[in-house]
């Protein structure tokens, strides 16, 4: 099954070889579904060079290995810890406005979460800027696939403090010059993609186990198998799906519901029906060919319509909650419940005087609460204000809700709340706190 196994220069004896063949499936499934979400940096054309284990200009004759790395933009070749912005710092009821503690429980701040409602120093033109659009690209299949390279899997040795690991590298067709190769570090930590020059025409495994210590306690296996790279660019491609692809819950919230009653609604008032309008266009679910979000555009098992918006490069399909089939008998609603309970951000719609509290919802993966709620005006303009609520570790985005976060119905809002909901998406999937959950589960499928 494997034509050729090295780990270095030395060469697996046939039951070695017979042992590694019978894993190799099962192992490779087993690390593509742990493949990590998270990107660094696209490559820097800077040509300055680092040894990454010390400073700029260390003195590489004084070490046997040959990789030298090419720093990105940030001068981070490797990071076991995923990109993340700064945290929320903690708040205190006297630091929530009146009017916004209207709209939100406040006690929720017992609980470590943050209340963003709005920023006196924002900027007057929003940025409308998405975040980690690095992430956007499919490198290995892109930029790697195509060209000569060695595809490594590491393999931890018993008592390994590290997981599994697959290693793509960029090989030098011309031996005599130190052009930029393309590296590439996959583990369930960290997805990472850095540029290196070596001497000679291919990168050894004692190589890159010098430069990056977390693999001195694998065993790295070369695997020559054509289907693993397809494997991997078709893995990648997927993966893309959680940065061009987004599902949002939109939840109708009347006054003093709890949880069940809020699933319950059978349809929204005016007032929602027209917030809907906002966020994109009401579709036919069947023969929809674009992005789902998991509903069945098929035989109509997840509802008849449902809203959907392409924005810029991205499609966002909405679970909304009213769209989504109604079971009589079901007091917990549990279809609603599965598909608006997986989503990252929720957007909640709420009337009445009753503060909303996100307590109320129970769900691992709801991270982000946007509230949503109609103000009066002393005119014919519709206006919203926005408040939003995260939990603990989620860290905060742009565009900055402005102070007060009142906004008027037109094309700006719409910009602003879709950019918004994007962007808090991304932040969170390259947070501590959703990384948790994904850890948590991914220990469950491993079982």
């Amino acid at each position: 099954m494997i034509s050729a196994i090295e780990e270095g220069n030395k060469k697996f004896g046939d039951e070695e070889i017979e042992t590694i063949n019978n894993l190799k499936d099962d192992l490779v499934l087993f690390l593509l579904r742990r493949l990590g979400d998270y990107y660094c940096d696209t490559p820097s054309d800077d040509d300055r060079k680092v040894n990454v284990l010390g400073s700029p200009g260390y003195n590489r004759s004084k070490t046997k290995t040959s990789l030298i790395v090419i720093p990105s933009s940030k001068g981070d070749a490797w990071s076991d810890t995923m990109e993340e912005t700064p945290y929320n710092p903690k708040q205190t009821i006297d630091d929530i406005d009146s009017e916004v503690q209207k709209i939100v429980n406040v006690d929720v701040l017992n609980s470590d979460y943050h209340i963003e409602f709005g920023d006196v120093n924002a900027p007057e033109f929003p940025d409308y800027t998405i975040l980690y659009q690095s992430k956007n690209i499919c490198y290995y299949y892109q930029f790697l696939k195509s060209l000569d390279h060695d595809n490594y899997v590491g393999i931890p040795q018993e008592g390994s403090e590290h997981g599994p690991a697959i290693i793509s590298v960029q090989k030098n067709k011309k031996s005599t010059q130190k052009a930029p190769l393309k590296l590439m570090i996959r583990t369930s930590q960290a997805y990472k993609r850095m540029l290196v020059t070596c001497d000679g025409n291919v990168i050894k495994p004692e190589s890159l186990k010098k430069e990056f210590s977390f693999l001195e306690d694998m065993v790295l296996v070369k695997i020559k198998k054509e289907t693993l790279k397809n494997d991997l660019a078709e893995n990648e491609v997927a993966e893309m799906g959680l940065y061009h692809n987004f599902k949002f819950g939109v939840l109708y919230v009347k006054e003093n519901q709890d949880e069940d009653e809020i699933f319950n609604n059978r349809e929204g008032s005016p007032d929602f029906e027209e917030f809907l309008q906002v966020l994109g266009d009401k579709i036919v679910l069947k023969n929809h060919t674009k992005y789902s979000g998991g509903l069945d555009t098929k035989r109509d098992f997840t509802g008849t319509h449902s809203i959907f918006v392409t924005y810029k490069q991205y499609e966002i399909m909405y679970h909304v909650s009213t769209l989504l089939p109604f079971k009589e008998g079901d007091s917990q609603q549990l279809e609603r419940k599965r598909h608006i309970g997986n989503d990252i951000v929720v957007i909640i719609f709420k009337e009445g005087n009753q503060p909303f509290d996100p307590r109320i919802i129970n769900s691992q993966f709801n991270h982000i609460f946007v509230i949503v709620q109609k103000e009066k005006s002393d005119n014919n303009e519709t206006k919203y204000r926005i408040v939003i609520v995260t939990k603990p570790l989620v860290p905060s985005s742009t565009p900055v809700l402005p102070n007060p976060a009142i906004f008027t119905k037109n094309q700006a809002f719409k910009d602003f709340l879709l950019t918004k909901c994007i962007n808090l998406e991304r932040v969170a999937l390259n947070s501590k706190a959703f990384h948790s959950v994904v850890g948590r589960n991914r220990k469950k499928i491993s079982r």
